[in-house]
């Protein structure tokens, strides 16, 4: 009886230490976003006011977002750092860097990550801008099998113009046709999308 009594009051005992610990680990975690957050908004109040600014205003938010990811790795506010270090990037033109950013934060994303649909939105343009249209057409063709509602008409017409530009005037139509289904969102069916039979 004493025997078990004591392997009960160790088991209890470890109970105790692992639930501490949890906590502790949890506190810790809690507290580390809660400052990661603080200072992300004070990293992005220097954000420039608009997409236009001059390249040396975005330039300015290049060293700050590295600093801020590299000194608070995976918490959440680091990762929307990486999103917005790829989008300063773009606006730089630096459209290779903009696309390892974004890379290097869809490697970090979950499946369920509500900034999954984010970055492979901004792979997306930057491989249209880099001018590398397979790339480009494999995110937007990702970001499709994905049915983001409002997106839809969008990834549709933009898939349309990708294979347009490669000469695959079939696959080019049915995308065309694809947007032409969904019944609201960009662009305008009177504004971007052709006819029926614009292609062919």
């Amino acid at each position: 009886i004493k025997k078990n009594a004591y392997w009960i009051a160790a088991a209890a005992g470890c109970i105790v230490l692992l639930l501490a610990v949890a906590w502790g680990v949890n506190v810790y975690w809690q507290g580390k976003e809660g400052r990661a957050r603080a200072e992300y908004w004070k990293v992005v109040e220097k954000w420039p006011s608009a997409d236009a600014a001059p390249p040396d205003s975005w330039a300015a938010m290049v060293q700050p977002l590295k600093d801020f990811i590299k000194q608070n790795g995976g918490v959440t506010p680091a990762l929307n750092a990486q999103l917005d270090l790829a989008q300063v990037y773009y606006q730089m033109q630096r459209y290779d860097d903009s696309i390892e950013a974004a890379n290097r934060l869809l490697g970090e994303l979950s499946a369920s990550s509500p900034l999954l649909p984010l970055a492979r939105y901004h792979l997306a343009v930057s491989y249209e801008a880099a001018g590398k249209i397979d790339n480009a057409i494999s995110q937007w063709s990702a970001l499709a099998a994905s049915k983001i509602e409002g997106l839809e008409r969008e990834i549709h017409w933009r898939l349309a113009r990708l294979y347009s530009a490669k000469k695959e005037y079939a696959k080019a139509v049915d995308e065309y046709e694809n947007a032409l289904k969904v019944t609201s969102g960009y662009p305008d069916t009177g504004a971007g999308i052709p006819g029926r039979w614009g292609l062919r």
